[in-house]
């Protein structure tokens, strides 16, 4: 079609200038009017690949029997792969920081500790990261993040188990649930984190996810006694060490003091004094001015002395610190939840993964895409089958 009407194009402009020779012959030699001067001929240019939107639209509509048939084949396997595909449901949550309720359980174990720190107490919970309930919080959210802790639970599962003996490659069966377990937060909303689970069914999404929450708590909880006991351990250790350095140093310092008065006894028994002297005017180093018998009885003393705590009261406060220790009870773990939720898990209404809408829209869109390209190549080749 394009190529008649160009055809017919030209034929017009050569007629058109032949009536125009033919009517500068008629009247040669003869002045020419502006009536009789022939008008410029408009320039309609031509384009050897211009669209034919009528015939593209007529090729569409004799190859609608192939477009249908193509778009429908691709929605088939589409749906094939819905109804084959393992079906993916997650099931969400969404937790905060906990409150003062549920945070007080580790505030009232941490202060059983108090009376064994004395007044280091409060640099040494700092220490523990167990100090806020934000800072427990944060511990949750990276147990729950934790790849280490999402393996154990998973082999410790049942119906983990029961999936693995169908599959033959554990690591990647453990990759794969893996990855559909989450917690995260908006950047609108950081302190609001949402937890994920993903399973085979709607039922056990849930029900996984209430079960892995609870699992990571009391890995939590399991920490956080470990930390305390390990705390308390070495603190016992550190005041029996602090004890005995005491003890060591107090011995050193009454055998010091006793060889000292030995001395004193001796020039106190040359210089006769066997008294008193109540204002001797001089004073030396040895105290002969006590009298032999004051100074044999503080020998006597000295050497009898049981209780070290006389010499040095802080072995006294030291042997208090350790009494409080091994009186402390933690055999009872503590029981506290480090979330808070605003959002329970629930049974999800849709699953997500494969999302059957989609897939069959995909399907339609691309085997619409390759019916349209079939045609045009199929009426390409018979263009030029046709014009050979």
């Amino acid at each position: 079609m394009v190529f008649q009407a160009d055809a017919e194009i030209k034929i017009r402009q050569f007629n058109a200038s032949r009536d125009k020779n033919d009517s500068w012959i008629t009247n040669c030699g003869k002045p020419m009017t502006n009536i009789q001067r022939p008008l410029p001929q408009p320039i309609h240019p031509t384009y050897d690949d211009e669209i034919d939107l009528w015939q593209l639209a007529v090729n569409l509509w004799e190859g609608k029997y192939w477009i249908i048939g193509i778009t429908l084949l691709f929605m088939l396997a589409g749906f094939s792969y819905v109804k084959v595909a393992e079906e993916e449901w997650q099931s969400t949550a969404k937790v905060i920081q906990p409150d003062y309720l549920g945070y007080q359980e580790i505030l009232a174990y941490t202060h059983r500790l108090e009376p064994a720190f004395g007044t280091q107490y409060a640099d040494r919970i700092k220490n523990l990261n167990f100090g806020t309930s934000e800072e427990v919080f944060k511990r949750f959210i990276t147990y729950y993040n934790s790849p280490d802790n999402k393996r154990e639970f998973l082999k410790s599962h049942p119906d983990f188990q029961s999936q693995l003996q169908n599959a033959e490659n554990e690591a990647a069966l453990l990759n794969k649930w893996s990855k559909g377990i989450a917690a995260s937060s908006n950047k609108s909303t950081p302190n609001e984190f949402e937890l994920t689970f993903t399973a085979t069914r709607a039922t056990d999404s849930s029900d996984l996810l209430t079960e892995y929450v609870r699992f990571s708590n009391a890995k939590l909880a399991e920490d956080f006694h470990e930390n305390i006991a390990s705390m308390l351990t070495q603190r016992i250790g550190e005041l029996q060490r602090i004890k005995s350095t005491l003890e060591l140093n107090t011995r050193n310092r009454i055998n010091r003091e006793i060889e000292r008065l030995t001395h004193s006894l001796a020039i106190a028994k040359a210089a006769n004094i066997n008294a008193p002297i109540v204002d001797p005017g001089t004073t030396d180093e040895f105290n002969i001015n006590l009298g032999t018998r004051a100074i044999e009885a503080k020998i006597a003393e000295l050497k009898s002395l049981k209780n070290l705590g006389v010499i040095e009261p802080g072995i006294i406060t030291v042997q208090n610190q350790l009494s409080a220790a091994g009186n402390i009870d933690l055999s009872q773990r503590p029981v506290f939840e480090a979330y808070k939720f605003i959002q329970t898990p629930a049974v999800p209404l849709s699953r997500s993964h494969p999302k059957t809408v989609l897939i069959l829209l995909g399907c339609m869109l691309i085997g619409g895409f390759l019916g349209v390209i079939v045609v045009f190549i199929k009426n390409s080749i018979r263009s030029h089958l046709h014009a050979d």
